[in-house]
């Protein structure tokens, strides 16, 4: 009996999913604010949550894995900065500059780049289903161009802001 009442209690969270907020264009934004935000750039590629998540994902998706890059990572933590400095949510900077700019000003000289966005998410895990439920973002996150990888999250509750950029250099 105890099991039945925690199988049907599961299906009810299940139920609830991470369905809240909208999608606009090709950027995800959800209202949650229930942890503390992820603050900083992540620095270490073998302590990454995103890393495991990001390379399990694309391997079940027959896509192989991507490692961390410090360039990419620098642009993505820049970018996400900028955005809650700036109160903006966009791929193109304020100052103009699109993605690509960003990855070559930090020395990534690409044959491919990708980025994939997102706002109020309060971690990677939350973050990262938000991307795979975006067919948009999906494509980034499973890429089979992509190389590496880099990640940037700036702001805290409904102002946060995350920026992730998949690469491969020529």
């Amino acid at each position: 009996m105890r099991a039945g009442m925690v199988a049907i209690m599961l299906a009810m969270l299940v139920g609830c999913g991470s369905g809240g907020g909208g999608e606009v264009k090709s950027d995800v934004i959800v209202d949650r604010v229930d942890r503390e935000p992820l603050s900083g750039p992540i620095t270490s590629p073998r302590d990454a949550t995103f890393g495991k998540l990001l390379n399990s994902y694309r391997l079940a998706s027959g896509a192989g894995s991507v490692q961390f890059d410090s360039r990419l990572n620098a642009a993505a933590q820049k970018h996400a900065q900028d955005m809650v400095d700036q109160n903006y949510f966009a791929h193109r900077g304020r100052d103009g500059r699109t993605v690509g700019d960003r990855v070559r000003a930090e020395g990534y000289d690409f044959r491919f780049v990708g980025e994939a966005l997102g706002a109020r998410q309060q971690t990677e895990a939350q973050v990262m289903t938000d991307w795979q439920n975006s067919p948009t973002h999906d494509a980034v996150l499973t890429d089979r161009r992509a190389e590496d990888f880099g990640l940037g999250v700036a702001g805290s509750g409904t102002s946060t802001k995350w920026a992730l950029v998949v690469g491969a250099e020529k």
